[in-house]
């Protein structure tokens, strides 16, 4: 969407890794960027949330993949879990 692409399921992957990152933690995400800088950074310079050792792998795993920076990979939503 900010990059102008058309909007696909994709970006609703993305977000559910956020979502599901907050549930884990607790917090913001990008606490200390405004909405429109996490953008940039997430898009422009590959920045991702990082996850915590201590939580359970499958979850780590279901973050990453819907976070790679390939949309290619990321899974479908059906896939997810």
């Amino acid at each position: 969407m900010i990059q102008h692409r058309p909007y696909t399921q994709k970006v609703d992957v993305y977000n559910f890794g956020i979502v599901l990152w907050e549930l884990i933690t607790g917090m913001l995400p990008f606490q200390n960027m405004t909405a429109v800088q996490a953008a940039f950074a997430v898009i422009n310079k590959g920045v991702r949330l990082i996850v915590s050792h201590d939580c359970q792998p499958v979850l780590s795993e279901i973050m990453a993949r819907c976070w790679d920076a390939n949309p290619n990979v990321n899974p479908p939503f059906i896939g997810v879990v």
